[in-house]
């Protein structure tokens, strides 16, 4: 999840997708089992945002350290030009 808490209380979460396929583009972000709670490296897809409903989150497969989560900031900065 990368949405704000505040949007949390209309019940929507904005989340990015997570992939198995290594498909090399430059807005995804390489995270490995044991930074990520993930079985298998992932890759995060920052290029496909997306705002769904609090109740389509079923349940917390994983997290990432704040280092991770900053490295997806700057990704999601460039991807939606927000310099």
């Amino acid at each position: 999840m990368v949405s704000h808490d505040r949007l949390a209380y209309v019940r929507l979460i904005t989340v990015l997708p997570v992939t198995r396929t290594r498909l090399g583009y430059p807005s995804h972000l390489v995270i490995e089992p044991p930074d990520s709670g993930l079985h298998e490296t992932s890759y995060v897809q920052t290029e496909q945002v997306r705002t769904i409903s609090l109740q389509r989150a079923v349940r917390i497969i994983g997290g990432l350290p704040l280092t991770t989560m900053n490295t997806i900031n700057g990704l999601l900065r460039t991807n939606l030009a927000l310099h």
